[in-house]
């Protein structure tokens, strides 16, 4: 994925799921609520959400769980273009979710309309039924 490919896909689709390092500096996003890319712990895996795109600025918004004070936005902060671009070549992962447009719906089991039923209980007793 290319930082153009991600902001495409936000712009045109809907929201995309960055999985990638989560690096110190990201914890906590600056006065303006931008996240910094920057720190330790690389290592460190997490999944968020890109919610909506700026068109006029690229900027893209981080929709997080981490409740109303983790950003001067609340439970959101924004990420620059650059960033997802940085982002992208430490191994950040970004996918869109779909909808499947023609579920496949499973065949229902095929009642029983003859014989008797046998119902083997957990203890191996077995009781027989009679159809009705």
């Amino acid at each position: 994925s290319s930082v153009e490919d991600v902001l495409q896909s936000l712009s045109q689709l809907g929201p995309v799921i960055m999985a990638g390092p989560w690096l110190s500096g990201m914890f906590t996003p600056d006065a303006q609520g931008y996240v910094n890319v920057n720190g330790t712990g690389g290592n460190t895996g997490h999944c968020y959400e890109l919610g909506e795109v700026d068109a006029a600025t690229g900027d893209c918004f981080i929709e997080q769980t981490w409740g109303p004070n983790w950003s001067v936005l609340g439970w959101r902060a924004k990420l620059t273009a650059d960033s997802i671009r940085q982002l992208l070549s430490m191994g950040t992962q970004a996918g869109i979710i779909t909808q499947r447009l023609n579920p496949t719906i499973p065949t229902p089991p095929t009642p029983v309309t003859k014989g008797n039923i046998v119902l083997t209980e957990a203890s191996g007793t077995q009781r027989k039924f009679a159809e009705a």
